[in-house]
């Protein structure tokens, strides 16, 4: 598969993915029993369950039921799927930090609320879970599209 191709896929994914997630409580509740709409949309929270711990407490609810991942992983895959959407207009990293750092800094905040949390025993609400979700996704999928744009890759590419 061609390199521009396999980025493409993957920013695809990604966003099909975000937008699954939200259908995926309407159409369960929406749907009759056995429709395929059902379906899809029960594979969908199989699919969530491999990733996540699926609390319903800990999730966004739409329709009266718990989205398929919870709120910190949907604020990880919005966050994602938004850089893959606006990557024409998002500045390209300087190089002043490395990918390294860039992922230390996005899971900060994503690491101080779990300390919070495991330290004070009080639960920060959905809302700051997925914001603190955003930057880790956002930065992931920049460091996906910065492999893409990395030597490196153009190389094999024209292997």
């Amino acid at each position: 598969m061609h390199l521009r191709s396999l980025r493409l896929a993957i920013a695809s994914a990604s966003v099909t993915w975000t937008a699954l997630l939200p259908w995926a409580a309407h159409a369960t509740a929406a749907s009759g029993p056995g429709s395929i709409a059902r379906t899809l949309a029960w594979a969908v929270y199989a699919a969530g369950s491999v990733v996540c711990h699926q609390r319903p407490d800990r999730s966004f609810h739409l329709s009266g039921l718990a989205l398929p991942v919870c709120a910190r992983c949907t604020g990880i895959y919005a966050g994602a799927a938004a850089v893959f959407l606006l990557h024409r207009v998002i500045p390209r990293r300087d190089g002043r930090m490395t990918p390294l750092q860039w992922f230390l800094a996005a899971a900060a905040p994503t690491m101080a609320t779990l300390v919070w949390e495991w330290t004070t025993g009080h639960v920060v609400s959905n809302g700051i879970r997925a914001a603190a979700g955003l930057p880790l996704g956002m930065v992931g999928a920049a460091l996906v599209l910065h492999a893409f744009d990395a030597d490196v890759v153009k190389s094999m590419e024209g292997a």
